[in-house]
């Protein structure tokens, strides 16, 4: 039984999961922040703030990102999303080739032996119009001898 290659774009997404060094879960945000301007007239934007959640250890954990942290953050979630869909598509590419080589050799094992049918039986007619078993029959000694004694 010869097993198919694996797909070149198999080993390209191997290739490409062994490149990300960097990657981070979680998601970055920018707030910005409207105060009442100095001169009293209209608002004043301030911003961006960056904030940084992440869902670990069954909690949202929150925190406040410094402006010069905040490009490189956004570089790891992306690179976690990448490794993701990379990881999608490798797994969805195993699965196809093993269906591939699971189909095939069944299809050679078929091939190889006779084909027996199933032996089915004839249902029984006599059971169909039985009655059924009562409940009323008495019950082993052991059953009964589990009970506990009433409290007192």
């Amino acid at each position: 039984m010869k097993i198919p290659p694996v797909i070149p774009t198999c080993e390209a997404l191997i290739e490409q999961l062994g490149s990300i060094t960097h990657m981070q879960r979680g998601t970055r945000t920018e707030q910005y922040l409207q105060r009442p301007s100095p001169d009293g007239h209209g608002t004043v934007t301030l911003g961006p703030y960056f904030k940084f959640q992440v869902w670990e250890d069954g909690r949202n954990h929150t925190r406040s990102v410094p402006a010069d942290e905040a490009t490189a953050l956004r570089e790891d979630i992306a690179n976690h999303h990448i490794f993701q869909q990379a990881s999608q598509q490798l797994a969805d590419q195993i699965i196809a080739r093993t269906r591939q080589l699971r189909a095939s050799q069944h299809a050679a094992k078929s091939d190889s032996a006779p084909t027996m049918e199933k032996k089915t039986s004839k249902p029984n007619a006599s059971r169909k119009n039985t009655a059924k078993r009562s409940n009323s029959s008495p019950k082993p000694v052991s059953a009964l001898s589990n009970k506990r004694p009433p409290k007192t």
